[in-house]
Formats: structure tokens, C-alpha cells, sequence
């Protein structure tokens, strides 16, 4: 199974205007909303997450779905590096119908830290985040019933226009199964190229 990377540079390529407006037509016509996630109800918002998590994946290839503890666990470690602006639900009446997550790539800051922390590092982090200027979407999922609706679009194309006011312009998407044809269309459609494929290989036991 191949395993696609997209990326994009705003500063050299600008979403295609029938995409934008494909986009907005199906906000209107599928009344949905795209909103920042809430750190104020940090909980109760990552509980809908989870929920979108478990179903979103469940027929992927290889998926190996993870325990409510691992999960928290993981969201856990990304907290402190979370952008609110960055990690986006959408909703449908009221109803959490899918999530994106996206993270300023911070391996442009620890490539510069040399392997230490100490005693300066740690004021090498702050001044160099500053000048992150990629982003790297690590997740996205939509629930089953509310797929087909431009859901996946709008995520990318919100991400896409907060990521560049905070002067971030390059983007990674990762890894997109080749059979996700969803997917593959609406990063396409956005312009998108494919860069790195990643190939992976089963064997039974």
C-alpha cells in the first residue's frame, strides 16, 4: 500500500477560485460550521473527537485502532505544542461530525537545539518558533454519514488560510492511503502535489 505526503507553499500557489467556491456552496447547502477547538472544554471536546476517531478509521487499511488510555496519552503530548487555531471541528447542527488536526513543525526548532535542552536550549525553542514557518496536518476524520459533503475541503482550505496569517506558508499532508480517494481529491483540488510516497507491505502469518 502506497502512502502519500502532499505539500503546498502559499507563497508560491493559490487554491484555484471554482475550489473556493465549491467549498462555500457546500457549507451552505450541507450546514455545516468549521470552528477552532475549545481548550476550555478540553475534555468534553476530545471526547466527541475520540468518538469521530474510533469510527473514522475502523476500515482502513493496517488501522490498529487505540485504547481510550493511548489516546489520551497521545493528546496529552500534543497539548503544548497545540495551536488552537489549528485544530478545527466542524459541526452540523450542533453535532461533532469530524476533526483536523494540524501542528507547526517544530523539527525546524529542535534541528537547531543539537540534542540539548539544557542549560540554553530551552530559550533556543522559544526564539525559534517564532520563525517556524511549515505546518504538518497529522490527522483528519469525518463520521461515515457526513462524508461527501466538502467537510474534508473546508478543513484543509481554513487550515490552509490561518496557517499563512500566522506566516507559516509551507505545508505537509501525511500519510494519505492511495485508496482514500476522498482525500486525494480534495488535496488535489486544492492545489496540492504529491511529494514523498511511503510504501508499506503485509505479509501474513
Amino acid at each position: 500500500m502506497d502512502l502519500y505526503a502532499y505539500y503546498g507553499d502559499s507563497l508560491k500557489q493559490q487554491i484555484p477560485e471554482r475550489t473556493v467556491r465549491g467549498i462555500e456552496l457546500c457549507q451552505r447547502r450541507y450546514k455545516f460550521e468549521v470552528r477552532s477547538i475549545d481548550r476550555r472544554r478540553w475534555a468534553e471536546e476530545l471526547n466527541a473527537v475520540y468518538r469521530v476517531y474510533a469510527e473514522a478509521w475502523e476500515e482502513n487499511w493496517g488501522a490498529v485502532a487505540m485504547t481510550r488510555k493511548e489516546f489520551d496519552y497521545l493528546a496529552a503530548q500534543f497539548k503544548g505544542a497545540l495551536d488552537p487555531d489549528l485544530f478545527l471541528i466542524a459541526t452540523v447542527g450542533g453535532e461533532v461530525a469530524g476533526f483536523s488536526l494540524a501542528l507547526p513543525d517544530f523539527n525546524q526548532v529542535l534541528i537547531r537545539l543539537n540534542g540539548r535542552l539544557f542549560p540554553f536550549g530551552i530559550l533556543k525553542l522559544l526564539w525559534y518558533r517564532r520563525q517556524i514557518d511549515m505546518i504538518r496536518v497529522v490527522t483528519t476524520g469525518i463520521l461515515k454519514k457526513f462524508r461527501h459533503r466538502g467537510i474534508d475541503s473546508s478543513f484543509y482550505y481554513e487550515t490552509w488560510k490561518r496557517a499563512t496569517a500566522k506566516g507559516m506558508h509551507r505545508g505537509e499532508m501525511s500519510w494519505i492511503l492511495e485508496d482514500n480517494a476522498a482525500m486525494n481529491n480534495a488535496l488535489r483540488n486544492l492545489g496540492l502535489r504529491i511529494y514523498k510516497r511511503y510504501r508499506l507491505y503485509g505479509r501474513a502469518l
